[in-house]
């Protein structure tokens, strides 16, 4: 559950190949597999900051270094999960903003599907890996 009523979202499509898709979600299950050893990784928050990697660190994961470590396994990445930001996932080619809003509780997922739907007709150079 969300405390602050003002959480903020944004939600992206990015289109892979299926063998990068099963790959994903390979890494996606071992999360949920293992999910009762995993840690928050607060001094990798510092340590992005600074530069520095966290992947040393196989049972502490923070958000962003959680999304790249999944999308790792379906694209080429220009350097170690650990060292992206939140911001820095947005930039990545091959991804497109669907929806986004300022209170998570009233996520609309029509207006995602409603957007991907348009992506899929009118994007003609979609990215092949």
């Amino acid at each position: 559950a969300f405390f602050n009523d003002n959480a903020y979202y944004s939600v992206y499509v990015m289109y892979v190949s299926d063998i990068a898709l099963n790959m994903m979600y390979e890494r996606l299950e071992w999360f949920e597999k293992n999910v009762e050893k995993l840690k928050y990784d607060f001094a990798g928050l510092i340590n992005i900051f600074f530069g520095k990697d966290s992947e040393h660190h196989d049972d502490k994961y923070f958000c962003s270094r959680f999304v790249m470590e999944i999308l790792s396994q379906g694209i080429q990445l220009d350097r170690v999960a650990s060292l992206y930001r939140p911001q820095q996932i947005a930039d990545l080619g091959n991804i497109t903003l669907v929806n986004k809003g300022n209170d998570i509780h009233y996520y609309d997922k029509t207006i995602t599907d409603k957007n991907e739907r348009y992506i899929n007709r009118y994007n003609i150079n979609i990215y092949n890996i």
